[in-house]
């Protein structure tokens, strides 16, 4: 069975909407962020905000981790009830795996498990039956980059919204669908 991947975080879930709170509060200004995915200008938003953009990014990923379940949990989400039944559907003829980089490399493994959980929990609950999550470049996969996942599990096309993700993604073959926001427009 052909194998499809869907990004999570800009494509499913609202990272933005969920991050900016929390990334103004470690900047410790308001309104500075944008509100939603859909709006954002550039994939990593940050630049040209603060002066250490990864300082703040490593704060706010030692926040996350510390505070799985309130974060990850509570996204909202970007799609709708139609985009769920259609996942649901192709998910009837095709592997459809929900790809993610959540966790990371320097998560310990019980909290990229714990991530998992939640992860596989929020995608319930927008309505995904069965969801099947790999979180590449984590302690618990075998995969550091989705486009080295996309070389070993060949995905006959894949939903992504970050540019260098598409590039991989694109380099290995795939076909990639991206949402119409301005940060994706290669």
């Amino acid at each position: 069975m052909a194998t499809i991947f869907v990004d999570i975080d800009g494509v499913l879930a609202d990272f933005a909407a969920g991050a900016s709170p929390w990334l103004e509060e470690i900047i410790g200004k308001k309104d500075i962020l944008p509100k939603s995915n859909a709006i954002a200008r550039q994939w990593d938003w940050l630049n040209g905000v603060v002066d250490k953009p990864a300082k703040v990014w490593n704060d706010f990923w030692r926040l996350v981790d510390k505070s799985v379940w309130e974060f990850w949990g509570l996204l909202p989400p970007l799609v709708r009830a139609k985009d769920v039944a259609i996942l649901n559907k192709l998910a009837g003829h095709y592997t459809v795996m929900y790809v993610s980089a959540r966790g990371g490399s320097r998560t310990p493994a019980e909290t990229v498990l714990q991530t998992r959980q939640v992860t596989i929990e929020w995608l319930r609950g927008i309505g995904i039956q069965n969801p099947i999550v790999e979180l590449i470049g984590t302690s618990i996969s075998f995969f550091p980059t989705k486009g080295e996942a996309a070389q070993e599990l060949r995905p006959y096309v894949a939903v992504e919204d970050r540019p260098s993700n598409i590039e991989q993604l694109i380099q290995q073959g795939v076909d990639v669908i991206a949402p119409d926001y301005p940060y994706c427009r290669l």
